[in-house]
């Protein structure tokens, strides 16, 4: 048996009601230093 998308459920994902779980383009600080050291590890001689 599948995944039921109830009518009222899709309807509101369509008018925006329903915040999406990701994301996108907001990456937080503690990532963005993260990648910095693995860069600067990777790099550094």
């Amino acid at each position: 048996m599948g995944i039921v998308d109830l009518f009222s459920k899709s309807q509101r994902r369509e008018r925006g009601e329903i915040p999406d779980v990701y994301v996108y383009d907001i990456i937080p600080r503690e990532l963005r230093v993260q990648i910095v050291h693995i860069v600067q590890d990777t790099l550094s001689p």
